[in-house]
């Protein structure tokens, strides 16, 4: 299983879950991390990657900067550490 460090305000929590999402790893661990449409579409989800790599499981058309993933189309490709 793939390990997500998650960085929430002074929270620090590790998640793994296979074959999910990085939004459906953060919701199973208890986190809620605001969302809306869960496609990639809204942007509404985005995050700071801080170290590691995600692959996309469709493209996203909601706007990312730099180091920022949209984590509700995107699943990691080994550890990974984001910010909420």
């Amino acid at each position: 299983m793939t390990q997500i460090k998650v960085y929430a305000g002074v929270d620090e929590v590790s998640v793994a879950h296979r074959g999910a999402t990085i939004l459906e790893s953060l919701e199973i661990a208890g986190l809620k991390p605001l969302s809306q449409c869960k496609d990639g579409f809204c942007g509404a989800c985005r995050i700071s990657l801080i170290s590691g790599d995600v692959q996309y499981i469709s493209k996203p058309v909601g706007y990312v900067s730099q180091n920022e993933i949209l984590p509700c189309c995107c699943k990691p490709v080994g550890a990974i550490e984001v910010s909420l």
